[in-house]
């Protein structure tokens, strides 16, 4: 089964937690792209977005997202990309949901509480709001989309708890109330890459002859080499220029 992060609720108690939906969105989309091995707080997410406070956008999102780019912070995987969906073609939310990728989410929690009020966190709440998705199923014909929305964290009777399947036009209806109609606004995120290991330590663990060279080579593949020349004199006195 594929991996999927826990749900990350927005309503702890914190200071920003009524503005934390996107992100309680990104700490699930950086648990998701380092498949369980880095969980950030929603207070590091804010750290990294630069927003201590108030509503997040998708630049905020991918601000934060991006700012995973070491191997410590990654835990051994390629830098985290967000791919930035403004206004797009539901298709290719649907490519990526078939690809396994998470999508952040931006849609009207109008729709959901006109719509579907079962399924919603917040009855009163007719604003925007963010929410992961990943996963496609059907049921009885009728497609669907795994939702992980922070407002669903069951605090009382009649609030879902964790996430849930809610029909695909639920969740294109709420997206198009928010981007327009047959459009969507967020993000894609996919699980990093593991690093290839280093020669030196694949020797060291005992790895073959042949494992430790292709470890060599790939790391060649990812570098580049820059030269800066104080002059072009002697380029141009050996013919080179």
């Amino acid at each position: 089964m594929a991996y999927a992060p826990t749900l990350e609720h927005q309503l702890d108690g914190s200071a920003t937690g009524g503005d934390d939906c996107g992100v309680a969105v990104v700490v699930m989309a950086v648990d998701l792209a380092t498949q369980g091995a880095a969980r950030p707080t929603t207070e590091g997410v804010r750290r990294r977005m630069r927003v201590p406070s108030g509503a997040t956008d998708t630049g905020d999102q991918e601000r934060a997202v991006e700012s995973f780019e070491t191997a410590i912070e990654t835990r051994g995987r390629e830098p985290l990309r967000y791919q930035r969906m403004l206004g797009r073609p539901w298709s290719d939310a649907m490519g990526a949901l078939a690809d396994g990728r998470w999508l952040c989410l931006s849609l009207s929690y109008a729709v959901v509480n006109d719509t579907a009020p079962r399924l919603s966190g917040d009855k009163a709440f007719r604003g925007s709001h963010a929410v992961g998705a990943l996963g496609l199923r059907s049921r009885a014909g009728v497609p669907q989309v795994r939702v992980f929305d922070p407002l669903a964290d069951g605090r009382r009777p009649g609030i879902p708890d964790g996430p849930k399947w809610w029909d695909l036009a639920l969740v294109k209806a709420a997206c198009a109330a928010f981007a327009g109609p047959g459009r969507w606004t967020g993000g894609i995120v996919r699980a990093s890459p593991r690093l290839a290991p280093r020669a030196q330590d694949s020797a060291r663990q005992g790895a073959s002859l042949e494992a430790c060279a292709e470890a060599a080579r790939s790391v060649l593949r990812r570098q580049r080499q820059a030269v800066a020349l104080d002059t072009l004199e002697y380029l141009r006195r050996g013919g080179r220029i």
